[in-house]
């Protein structure tokens, strides 16, 4: 199921960018798309796996800022393809190509990764066949309700790793530069002091929830607007 939801995920993604594809193309697009976001955390030949199929997918959409950019492909208007291949600074240049094609990536790349919490929620259902029922007769809050819960039950990642760029404190904790720092992401949305029965499944917990953002980190941290919370 999760390798039919990247295929999914890929077309739609690839359709609303503006961005041609078909054919076996979207099987191998939506692999490279995919290893970029499940490669992260990796260390070893799944790390080099990710690095190499990020240069692959960049330079595939280099080629088609600048067919853009040539008048042989016309994407429709509104488009990211279009849009950021045609974007002029305020002296009238273009984007650098690169840039171009690594913005054009930002947006298909999330895109794709929600097959991950497709396939979570088909695995919640198949976990909690009681929810099944529930979600026949449900209504519109009730949906949504169950998609922060499988957020929260399931985390994106298990962590989120750093390295310390500079010495700082924090909360009376000292930070020295060069030490690995891990955001504990699935310890965070199952810790007992910030939910009730964190290890049971329970989407009524997300009735009313008005928490601070900082107890509920499926994917990461920060604000929205000037951080990367991801999908």
């Amino acid at each position: 199921m999760y390798d039919e939801a990247k295929e999914i995920m890929c077309r739609i993604a690839c359709e609303w960018g503006g961005v041609p594809i078909k054919g076996e193309g979207v099987k191998e697009r939506a692999e490279q798309l995919a290893v970029l976001f499940e490669s992260p955390t990796a260390l070893g030949p799944q790390h080099w796996k990710g690095r190499h199929a990020r240069k692959q997918i960049e330079h595939w959409v280099v080629g088609l800022v600048n067919q853009v950019r040539e008048g042989n492909l016309t994407p429709p208007e509104g488009t990211a393809l279009r849009e950021i291949s045609l974007h002029k600074d305020l002296e009238g240049k273009y984007l650098e190509e690169k840039v171009a094609a690594v913005e054009v990536v930002n947006i298909l790349r999330p895109i794709v990764a929600i097959a991950i919490y497709i396939n979570f929620t088909a695995l919640a259902i198949q976990h909690y066949p009681d929810q099944k029922e529930k979600l026949e007769r449900a209504e519109p809050k009730y949906f949504q309700m169950f998609v922060q819960e499988v957020r929260r039950f399931y985390p994106f990642f298990p962590m989120a790793a750093a390295k310390v760029r500079k010495d700082f404190t924090w909360e009376g904790y000292s930070f020295k530069e060069g030490t690995l720092t891990l955001l504990d992401l699935y310890g965070t949305n199952h810790n007992t002091e910030l939910w009730d029965n964190p290890d049971i499944f329970n989407p009524y917990r997300f009735s009313g929830w008005n928490k601070s953002p900082f107890d509920f980190i499926p994917q990461g941290g920060g604000d929205y607007m000037m951080g990367h919370r991801c999908a």
